[in-house]
């Protein structure tokens, strides 16, 4: 079984059939449009996506060949994975881009703010 993360939002009978690279491509191709990415952004996003979805990849098929069946070990390697692709996308994106680039990842979190006192 070819483990696919969730935010990806492609079903488990569609990772069967792409690639973590296919899958790096329509991510770009949606980056391109939503977050409209300059040239370079896009030739650096490929890269990053297309680079980190195969190591996960590789990481989940190592860890499912081992046998582990925990889910915890599995959400720990994509939390390892998610932190590493948002650190990377924060040093190419602009600011505006990258909490539009967390939307729709679902993994933006609305910045608290801070009690100012009214005297």
């Amino acid at each position: 079984m070819f483990v696919v993360p969730a935010w990806t939002g492609i079903s488990a009978q569609d990772s069967e059939r792409k690639s973590p690279e296919e899958i790096a491509i329509e991510w770009v191709s949606k980056m391109e449009t939503q977050l409209e990415l300059e040239p370079h952004q896009t030739f650096y996003a490929d890269s990053i996506l297309t680079h980190d979805y195969r190591a996960w990849m590789d990481e989940i098929e190592e860890l499912q060949k081992s046998g582990a069946s925990e889910s915890s070990l599995y959400l720990s390697i994509k939390q390892k994975w998610d932190n590493r692709i948002d650190s990377a996308m924060m040093n190419i994106l602009s600011p505006e881009q990258f909490v539009n680039y967390q939307k729709m990842m679902g993994r933006y979190k609305k910045p608290k703010k801070s009690k100012k006192s009214n005297k």
